[in-house]
């Protein structure tokens, strides 16, 4: 028999090791004061950087997109006045160090916010209203002036629909007429010809020129990629019958349809012109005094090695973009003659 004892009682609680404590899930007062005073920022910071990527605020094309921006940026600042009135009751219990403060702060910032978007939500969809209102009536005055001149029927349809076309093309050319004012002043100067610059000042002038033009080819660009959309709109502004608005909807996308892809490629390169210009002339500002021109040499002469290979790299982007600009000019040219 053995002389060791083996003890097989079962251990009670008393002779069990002690658990950890398990750690709280609730939100401490403190934090939640935090999270109240950051989520105003937040939700700011939400609302400037996707809310300026939606269109125009008032008939936009992406005005569903801003309103469902300001949504999500309204549900942050509720969540930010929660906390922060819940931060409020808790400092009884918890404490008043680092809660009172910013809770008050949090609290001030998120009903600030809150308050001004949905003003200004409310302004913005009162003024739609009256501009809606407006069309309608506008619409309404001219299929009667219409009506009176060429009578009922397909001769009245036919006469609105060419107010519509008048409607567009006018917007189209406006477009172009800004493009095409912007593009002048790059050549008036020209804005890479540094011969004559003598200040860093001078450079960046020429920046926002080139600034202008960049933003002038943008607002062409997205207006023939949602030429489509725009004329349907110019026909929606008309009081043509729906038969009618379908019928000239599908004429004018069969008549894009062979070259808008060469003007949508024009354009997007016509933007990446401009943005090469301003790279070159962003490099230069940048490091005014590390380069300067040689009027024998009609040449900029650089004093470092890695900049002239900047220079370089960005000065053939410029060429290349230029010759593709040629390319899809005459491409689209002749697309032009054979219709």
């Amino acid at each position: 028999m053995s002389d060791v004892f083996v003890d097989e009682t079962p251990p009670t609680d008393s002779d069990a090791p002690a658990l950890p404590p398990v750690p709280s899930q609730k939100l401490s007062a403190r934090r939640a004061a935090k999270l109240a005073l950051w989520l105003p920022f937040v939700g700011l910071f939400i609302l400037i950087v996707f809310g300026t990527n939606t269109g125009e605020l008032i008939g936009g094309p992406h005005l569903v997109m801003w309103s469902i921006n300001a949504a999500v940026c309204w549900l942050v600042w509720i969540a930010g006045l929660a906390l922060g009135i819940m931060a409020l009751r808790r400092r009884k219990t918890e404490g008043r160090k680092g809660v009172s403060g910013r809770a008050f702060v949090g609290i001030s910032l998120n009903a600030l916010f809150l308050g001004l978007t949905i003003w200004l939500a409310v302004r913005v969809a009162i003024m739609e209203v009256k501009i809606t209102g407006w069309r309608d009536k506008t619409a309404t005055d001219e299929a009667a002036a219409a009506r009176a001149k060429v009578g009922d029927g397909e001769a009245l349809q036919k006469q609105l629909a060419a107010y519509a076309d008048s409607a567009f093309v006018a917007n189209v050319a406006e477009l172009q007429k800004k493009y095409q004012m912007a593009g002048a002043l790059l050549t008036n100067p020209p804005v890479l010809n540094v011969a004559s610059v003598k200040s860093r000042t001078e450079l960046q002038a020429r920046e926002e020129v080139v600034r202008e033009y960049i933003a002038a080819s943008k607002d062409l660009r997205d207006f023939c990629d949602n030429s489509t959309e725009a004329y349907r709109q110019e026909l929606l502004n008309h009081k043509l019958t729906p038969e009618t608005r379908e019928a000239a909807l599908k004429t004018f996308a069969q008549k894009v349809q062979g070259k808008n892809p060469t003007i949508m490629a024009l354009r997007k390169a016509d933007v990446r012109r401009g943005e090469a210009m301003l790279k070159l002339l962003t490099l230069l500002e940048a490091n005014w005094g590390k380069w300067e021109y040689g009027p024998k040499t009609d040449r900029l002469q650089f004093k470092e090695t890695k900049l002239s290979d900047d220079y370089k790299h960005a000065y053939q982007e410029l060429q290349d973009v230029s010759a593709e600009i040629v390319r899809l000019q005459a491409q689209a040219k002749k697309l032009n003659n054979n219709n």
